[in-house]
């Protein structure tokens, strides 16, 4: 995910038709800790959460709730505003392309503003519409010849949006499935580099389900499957964001905002 452009003008899209969970699903209760079937561990600049490989994936779903910024720790500029994502995609892993959906938040003078949005990198992201700390959210991404469905709905609001969009280099490979608390990139950065990790505190993904190219369904805890829990560091190798190990099955974790930077 790049630099937040302007918001566009909403749009009129339709609800995700793939969603079928009530309105009133709530944040489960913790199950006991458990480790995945084949975990795998990666220390890296910018991601927080899992993913999976090992094969080809063709939809992804997970939901959350937006947690509220601490833009007083983190203040951020307007230069250089504090920034998180919380998002669901296909095929980030190790490619120079992924197709994603989710939710950003952004600190700007120690002013938090959230936005929902999609995109195909390497083309740019799209802001669809304002969104609010404690909405509760699925987002999902779907692959069916050649398109990718990208559906985000906001419980608490009832906004969503459903857009089919193909991939946005000319192959993509879908050889993975990530649910990911994210730092934004900085857009045609010269050099590697992430804006200031905005204070995001817990943010918790359940009902997370994963499916691949055989119609095999699962999620972070399923064979033949390689499962792999993602730590943020800067590029000194500190730690900026944690994840927990899985829960209910496989199906939930945890990020844990540590530092900025």
């Amino acid at each position: 995910m790049l630099f937040r452009p302007a918001l566009l003008a909403l749009a009129s899209f339709l609800a995700p038709a793939s969603v079928a969970v009530p309105v009133s699903a709530a944040i489960p209760a913790h199950a006991s800790v458990m480790a995945p079937h084949s975990q795998w561990t990666e220390k890296g600049q910018g991601w927080a959460g899992y993913l999976a490989r090992g094969t080809r994936f063709r939809y992804v779903q997970a939901q959350f709730k937006l947690a509220r910024l601490n833009c007083h720790k983190t203040p951020g500029t307007r230069y250089d505003q504090a920034q998180m994502a919380d998002w669901v995609g296909l095929d980030g892993w190790g490619n120079k392309t992924v197709e994603q959906d989710g939710v950003g938040g952004f600190c700007d003078d120690g002013v938090p503003s959230y936005s929902a949005w999609w995109e195909t990198y390497p083309k740019p992201p799209h802001y669809i519409f304002d969104v609010h700390a404690g909405d509760q959210f699925i987002a999902i991404v779907f692959y069916s010849k050649g398109k990718y469905k990208l559906s985000l709905l906001d419980y608490t609001s009832g906004h969503s949006f459903s857009v089919w969009e193909r991939c946005g280099a000319k192959r993509c490979a879908n050889s993975s499935a990530e649910v990911i608390t994210e730092d934004p990139g900085k857009l045609k950065s010269k050099t590697y580099a992430d804006f200031p990790l905005a204070d995001s505190g817990t943010t918790e993904f359940w009902n997370i389900k994963v499916t691949d190219q055989s119609g095999l369904k699962g999620n972070f805890n399923t064979s033949p499957w390689q499962d792999y829990q993602m730590t943020m560091t800067d590029k000194h190798n500190a730690v900026m964001m944690t994840t927990s190990s899985p829960f209910a099955s496989g199906s939930a974790f945890q990020t844990y905002w540590k530092r900025e930077y």
